[in-house]
C-alpha cells in the first residue's frame, strides 16, 4: 500500500486502504497499528487527489485512535508521517480553520516521543518539526530543525530522509537563490529510490529532467 503510494498510484493505494478498513471494521478484534496505517495511507491518497475534506476526516480518525492507544509501536513513523503530511498539505492549502495546525503540533510531539525510543526516527521527527516551524512563520527555527535532521539522517544512512529534507529546504528558497537549485538537485535521489511520487514534486520546480525509471 505504501509502496503503491510512493509510485504515485494514488487510486490503487486508496482502494487498498479502503478495502483494508472494511476488513478491520468487520473483524471482532484488530490491531490499532494496522488501523492507523490504513487511515494514514487513505488520508495521504486523498491529499494527492486534492480531496482535502476526506483527508481531514481520515486524519481526525487517526487522532481519535491515537488518543485511545498505547505508545506507538515499531514502524509507527510511517503512519504518523502520513498523518503529518496530510496536516501540512491542508495547512499550506489554506484549507484550515486552525485545527490542522493544532493537529500537526500534536502529531509532531507524538513523533518526537517515539524518536526517543527509536533513534533512527529522529531524522523524520526533525524533518516534520521543521515543516511545522516554517508554516508557523518561524523560518530560522525551521532551518535549524532541518540542519539537525540532515545530521541524524547522515548518522543512520537514511537516503529517503536526506532527499526529503533537501526538498523541503529547497522548495522554500527564492527562485534566484543558487542554494535552491543545489538542494533540489540533491532531492533527485528520489529517482534512485524509485520514489516516483516524491520525484514528481521535485520536477515541478523545473530541476533536472524527468527520468524513466
Amino acid at each position: 500500500m505504501w509502496g503503491t503510494l510512493s509510485l504515485g498510484l494514488d487510486d490503487a493505494a486508496l482502494e487498498l486502504a479502503e478495502e483494508g478498513l472494511r476488513l478491520v471494521a468487520a473483524a471482532e478484534r484488530f490491531d490499532s497499528s494496522s488501523l492507523l496505517d490504513l487511515l494514514a495511507a487513505k488520508a495521504l491518497a486523498h491529499v494527492h487527489r486534492a480531496e482535502l475534506d476526506h483527508a481531514r476526516e481520515a486524519t481526525r480518525r487517526i487522532l481519535d485512535v491515537l488518543a485511545r492507544s498505547p505508545r506507538p509501536r515499531y514502524f509507527a513513523i510511517v503512519y504518523l508521517g502520513g498523518a503529518l503530511e496530510t496536516c501540512f498539505a491542508m495547512w499550506e492549502a489554506a484549507a484550515t480553520t486552525g485545527g490542522d495546525a493544532a493537529w500537526a503540533s500534536r502529531l509532531c510531539r507524538i513523533i518526537e516521543r517515539y524518536a526517543r525510543i527509536s533513534p533512527p526516527a529522529r531524522a523524520r521527527a526533525l524533518l516534520w518539526r521543521g515543516c511545522a516551524e516554517w508554516l508557523g512563520g518561524r523560518s530560522q527555527a525551521a532551518h535549524d530543525a532541518w540542519r539537525r535532521a540532515l545530521v541524524e539522517a547522515d548518522q543512520f544512512s537514511l537516503p529517503y530522509e536526506t532527499a526529503r529534507i533537501h526538498y523541503e529546504i529547497g522548495r522554500r528558497l527564492g527562485a534566484a537563490d543558487p542554494e535552491r537549485h543545489r538542494r533540489l538537485n540533491q532531492a533527485e535521489e528520489f529517482c534512485r529510490l524509485k520514489a516516483d511520487a516524491e520525484l514528481k514534486h521535485v520536477m515541478v520546480f523545473g530541476i533536472g529532467k524527468p527520468v524513466v525509471i
